[in-house]
């Protein structure tokens, strides 16, 4: 079932962001029959972001069922390219590969003889090129598309047909340059279907022009959803982001940096962050660009004056954060209730002037100095939800983003 379209809700024009919170029209699978609103305004529970329960049940009834995020095409660029990857979470080492058909595949890391992994990293590198995948414990190797091609001393066997056996496949797909996978034995949808209209309104994007330009990733101390938590609202950069973002905030007419709009599509969501025109935002909006163009497509959804860029949710742990000329991504993996393996993609568009070059860098060490002031904080609020204390969290209307998180995690995992 696919998600169904935005629309608008009429609230009270005083509102400052709910005149521009939009929900799907359609429920979304899974959801009882019921869209997203309305939510009840109570104290959230805090358990779920410390409890082993709740990490085993989001590990086994979304990450392991729904449509996840892993890899990027240009990882495996050419024919015979592969790269592994090891998601703990999943309770899966994945071998992305690119056929010598062009075409992406995804197969455990496990060679179907005795279960040795084919990639070990102990004797092959964790990326390359390879013609065929050969396991280094009794030699059976495979093609590219995962079928036997030998078996040593086949003859020895019982009852063995090889034709019969192949690497273990992953449901694999692609969309702009990404590459999910799912690990049910039978996804209930496909990946176009379960991005819906948010990956339709995404898509006009011009993601083609741009190229990876930085790449960091951290074991950081903190359970996924407090991680994810800070990524995805506005209030904490009136406080937090105060000496990074100078100049962002308005004291008089907007002193707590309100998101401008939400758009909420069954579990994922757009968030547009405003803009008022600090160098920062200069250099993102205005300097980093290519030939004098912006994009211009599957971004500020509605119309915006003052926008400054999206944050694109794809539920459960990918975020997309879109401006007119770059954009970067985050992948926030769960390696349990307490710690999160932390990846993040900065892409910029391909340039070969000098002054863009150097401009690059400047915007690099500009993200890189605004996530470490919030990674630092995350760490330290998982240390206080740890001592089981705090029982509740208390959500305002900026904060609605995290309750629509939390209301699709409850959705899933009953």
């Amino acid at each position: 079932m696919a998600i169904g379209k935005s629309m608008h809700i009429k609230v009270d024009e005083g509102d400052l962001i709910n005149r521009h919170v939009h929900y799907s029209e359609a429920p979304f699978p899974d959801s009882d029959g019921k869209d997203a609103p309305p939510w009840d305004f109570k104290p959230v529970l805090a358990a779920p972001l410390h409890s082993r329960e709740a990490y085993e049940a989001e590990r086994d009834k979304i990450f392991r069922k729904r449509w996840i995020n892993i890899a990027r095409e240009w990882e495996v660029l050419e024919p015979g390219s592969y790269i592994i990857k090891n998601i703990h979470v999943l309770g899966a080492s994945i071998i992305v590969t690119r056929g010598a058909d062009g075409v992406i595949r995804c197969f455990h890391n496990v060679c179907p003889h005795r279960g040795n992994q084919l990639f070990d990293p102990n004797k092959r590198p964790c990326q390359g090129r390879v013609r065929t995948i050969m396991c280094a414990f009794h030699g059976w190797t495979f093609d590219l598309e995962g079928r036997c091609l030998k078996i040593s001393d086949e003859g020895k066997f019982y009852d063995l047909n090889r034709d019969k056996i192949s690497m273990m496949k992953i449901h694999t797909d692609t969309w702009k340059g990404q590459i999910f996978v799912n690990l049910s034995e039978q996804p209930t949808e496909t990946l176009e279907e379960w991005l819906g209209d948010f990956g339709r309104e995404l898509s006009h994007y011009d993601w083609g022009r741009f190229e990876v330009a930085a790449k960091w990733e951290a074991e950081v101390h903190v359970n996924y959803k407090v991680f994810i938590d800070a990524f995805q609202e506005t209030y904490h950069v009136s406080f937090i982001h105060r000496s990074s973002f100078t100049g962002e905030v308005e004291e008089d007419t907007d002193p707590y940096f309100n998101l401008k709009y939400m758009r909420f599509f069954g579990p994922h969501k757009a968030l547009a962050v405003p803009s008022r025109g600090s160098p920062e935002t200069d250099v993102r909006q205005r300097v980093i660009k290519q030939d004098g163009e912006n994009v211009r497509q599957g971004i500020n959804l509605d119309g915006i004056e003052d926008w400054g860029f999206d944050i694109d949710v794809v539920f459960p742990n990918f975020f997309y954060n879109m401006l007119n000329n770059q954009y970067f991504t985050h992948n926030f993996w769960p390696v349990g209730p307490h710690k999160t393996h932390w990846e993040c993609h900065l892409y910029l568009p391909r340039t070969d002037k000098a002054s863009d070059l150097i401009t690059r860098e400047r915007e690099k060490c500009l993200l890189r100095d605004a996530i470490n002031e919030d990674l630092s904080t995350n760490e330290a609020t998982q240390v206080s939800l740890n001592s089981g204390h705090i029982k509740y969290l208390h959500y305002s209307e900026q904060e609605t983003s995290l309750r629509h998180h939390y209301y699709y995690m409850q959705q899933f995992t009953k």
